[in-house]
């Protein structure tokens, strides 16, 4: 179930994905960075009660997440093009530096009303590096093969696979059916990230 969850959104080519023991984990090493950089922001998030924040971050955090992601977008693409070859530990790097800060404007764009005085999802500048501290010392802890059962660590990623697609359906049924309680939004948004998942491995199944 986890390769199978795995597979939905990453191409597994060996050579680009990490190992724990002898086993490789369910996905490449970028993709391994921008999901565990989903789950762990909202874990944090979570504990410190900001999931239904509504304020913008700083301008600090706004431009860290702009770079973050450009790094990503650079790194991805001028490998992909073949103008240069990257690495396991830079993918994995730009990775966190990417999916660590996509839950905030998840949640910026969901729960966003211009009409209401919210409270900041970010308050403080220094939480941009906390939510990187849990991804990076989990990715350092993969990069060296050290002693983390793949099984966790893979249902950690899978847990950020799963999340990305329901907030995003989150958003756009917020947007589109605004009558439905969040409770039902949900249900139908989890019922939609299965949907994908089975669907892209569907698809893959037969282009293969």
């Amino acid at each position: 179930m986890i390769n199978y969850i795995g597979a939905a959104v990453c191409h597994n080519i060996p050579e680009r994905t990490l190992k724990l023991g002898d086993e490789y984990l369910p996905v490449c090493a970028r993709c391994a960075g921008i999901y565990m950089g989903i789950v762990s922001t909202f874990i944090y998030l979570f504990i410190r009660k900001r999931l239904t924040g509504s304020k913008p971050p700083g301008l600090f955090f706004v431009c860290a997440s702009v770079f973050g992601m450009t790094a990503l977008m650079i790194d991805g693409l001028s490998s992909y093009l073949g103008l240069r070859e990257s690495g396991n530990l830079l993918r994995l790097i730009t990775g966190i530096s990417a999916g660590s800060v996509l839950p905030v404007f998840f949640l910026l764009a969901h729960n966003f009303d211009a009409q209401k005085t919210g409270s900041a999802i970010i308050k403080k500048t220094r939480e941009y590096f906390i939510i990187l501290l849990i991804p990076l010392t989990i990715g350092v802890f993969i990069y060296n093969d050290a002693f983390l059962p793949r099984i966790a660590v893979s249902i950690f990623i899978c847990a950020g696979i799963v999340a990305a697609p329901v907030f995003l359906s989150l958003m756009i049924m917020k947007i589109l059916f605004r009558g439905l309680k969040i409770k039902t939004r949900m249900i139908f948004s989890v019922l939609f990230s299965v949907f994908a998942i089975v669907v892209s491995n569907f698809i893959q199944a037969i282009i293969s």
